[in-house]
């Protein structure tokens, strides 16, 4: 952390000491926690058939899209500084006081252009890009395809990906070519690009600059079109015991 510029999209480091041999470290406060479970507190309930005022959320598309414009601007940040996430998720993106998204959760990040894991650390599988699910690999892309996931689970208010698929079967679906179905609460565009994150080849997919480009598109006041409704129709599900894996 020490080697990244300040950027309003990630956590700040305050300060460092050694103590005991005990390291400690002081980060920016962020009063709204992580960015998974303030989505869950805000989910709209599943919408009744009679009552066209159920299943609201006090989110609106804009506020969900420009969390995912802070999150692409803070990875594109990263990305230009070298360090590859490792495990971008929602649990570890914290908003500010104003919502403001900022990156967080470095434990699992890399300094180097492109990684090969060899130890046994714990990794989140449901977040994982292709190559890193099969061949350990990590790339700047592969935390493409996990922007990816976070974007769906911007859109489905925190719910757990593939939620019907054990881990240990997860690669092979995916090398299959399955991918997770579109959120019916989010417009084509936003899943056309979830689906350009999840392409198995890293090159075929967006650099975070791209992504960004896109997105603020779409959030631009003149755009009057909705990209993802506060409403919901499927209740999308949250599986707790597969939220860290």
């Amino acid at each position: 952390m020490a080697r990244i510029k300040p950027h309003p999209n990630v956590v700040g480091l305050m300060g460092a000491c050694m103590h005991e041999a005990i390291l400690y470290v002081a980060l920016e406060y962020l009063p709204n926690g992580n960015l998974r479970d303030y989505l869950r507190s805000t989910r709209p309930k599943q919408q009744g058939a009679m009552k066209s005022d159920d299943g609201v959320s006090p989110l609106t598309s804009s506020n969900l899209l420009t969390f995912a414009i802070d999150i692409a601007s803070g990875m594109d940040h990263l990305s230009d500084t070298g360090i590859i996430h490792r495990d971008l998720a929602a649990r570890n993106i914290l908003l500010g006081e104003d919502l403001t998204a900022k990156i967080s959760d470095f434990g699992l990040s890399r300094g180097e252009d492109i990684y090969v894991q060899k130890s046994q650390t714990r990794v989140p599988f449901r977040w994982l890009a292709i190559e890193s699910l099969t061949r350990r690999v990590y790339k700047s892309k592969s935390d493409v395809w996990s922007f990816g996931i976070v974007l769906w689970e911007i859109a489905t208010f925190g719910a757990t990906p593939y939620p019907g698929i054990q881990r240990l079967l997860l690669a092979k679906r995916l090398q299959e070519g399955y991918r997770m179905p579109k959120p019916e609460n989010c417009a084509d565009e936003i899943y056309d690009l979830m689906m350009k994150c999840w392409q198995p080849h890293p090159s075929h997919r967006p650099s975070f600059k791209e992504i960004m480009a896109t997105l603020e598109k779409m959030n631009d006041p003149s755009d009057e079109n909705i990209y993802m409704t506060t409403r919901f129709y499927v209740n999308h599900v949250i599986k707790p015991e597969f939220d860290d894996n």
